[in-house]
């Protein structure tokens, strides 16, 4: 299927297992000098959501990262064709989905773009006790949290409400007092 899709001009390969399930996967995209998302997953698909244990959250998916681009720049890819995606859904619990965006800056150590997919996810769901299709408000604030967090790059369902919610996000933390006077109850900015 990835041979086809780059025979017809794929640019970004998205593999849940960051070349792990395919050991092909990576020369091949090397080879079309497409960008590779490198997802993390704990476990297979099959059994993922089964008890996912972890130690440390942070420092394992962390661990996971660091090798995986490793390997990928063995291959000869720099940091430009890729691509990290915490793997939100895959492999871990409501609460470690939370904790992922709540510490998604964590990420920012690998200086790759850090993608988020949480566009209708059952953590959303848990929370506003809503089925998938009426998820598009959890989705939007769980987009901007992400977002805040450090997310350079958002995977979702419904394109223009969300693209909608972060241009008005942006406007209002970009908006500053004009003059020093104005200026004396501004506080810096967190987000950039």
């Amino acid at each position: 299927v990835a041979q086809q899709a780059l025979d017809e001009g794929v640019d970004i390969i998205n593999d849940i297992s960051a070349g792990r399930f395919d050991p092909e996967i990576l020369p091949l995209a090397k080879k079309y000098r497409a960008t590779v998302i490198l997802m993390h997953m704990k476990g297979q698909p099959k059994t993922m959501q089964i008890n996912p244990v972890y130690e440390n959250l942070l420092e394992e998916i962390g661990q996971f990262f660091s090798e995986r681009i490793s390997g990928a720049q063995k291959l000869g890819f720099d940091s430009s064709q890729l691509i990290i995606d915490p793997g939100i859904g895959f492999g871990k619990t409501f609460n470690h989905n939370l904790l992922l965006l709540n510490y998604l800056d964590y990420f920012q150590r690998f200086s790759a773009p850090l993608l988020v997919g949480v566009s209708r996810k059952s953590f959303i769901g848990e929370i506003v006790e809503q089925p998938p299709e009426k998820r598009l408000a959890g989705t939007i604030g769980a987009c901007l949290a992400a977002i805040v967090r450090g997310a350079h790059i958002l995977r979702v369902h419904d394109v223009q409400p969300i693209k909608e919610a972060i241009q008005v996000a942006e406007k209002i933390f970009n908006t500053h007092f004009s003059s020093p006077k104005e200026n004396k109850h501004e506080k810096e900015s967190y987000v950039h």
